[in-house]
């Protein structure tokens, strides 16, 4: 191994075409983070079973601001995962869910709504 850096020892890679150095995180939703890979999953987790960002700092020991960048950036790697390998999706119906929230504060509240192909095997 050439190169780690972080608390998580995270490796420092080099191409054996170009030589360029890069990180094993590039292109990951953990780039650019200082979080430990183990926190992060657990950040993610809370987040994906509805837990606020309030509540998910004070569960995994995370600023919230932390907690923010790093929802941005999983948010964005999986709409550009979604756009890249979702293609030529066919639905013969479609369920609509919807769920009200609130964002930042209780003053500023809001709708969601996920459309859902029954049929869909997961």
């Amino acid at each position: 191994m050439r190169k780690v850096y972080g608390k998580d020892h995270i490796r420092y890679l080099r191409c054996r075409e170009c030589a360029r150095e890069f990180s094993e995180r590039k292109n990951t939703a953990l780039f650019g983070t200082k979080i430990k890979e183990s926190k992060a999953i657990s950040v993610a987790e809370h987040l994906a079973e509805g837990v606020s960002t309030k509540g998910t700092s004070r569960l995994v020991g995370v600023s919230p601001e932390a907690i923010r960048r790093l929802r941005n950036n999983i948010g964005d790697h999986a709409r550009d995962f979604h756009n890249d390998y979702v293609q030529e999706v066919e639905a013969t119906s479609v369920q609509m869910d919807e769920r009200y929230g609130y964002v930042r504060s209780k003053g500023e509240s809001f709708w969601e709504a996920t459309a859902i192909d029954p049929k869909a095997a997961f």
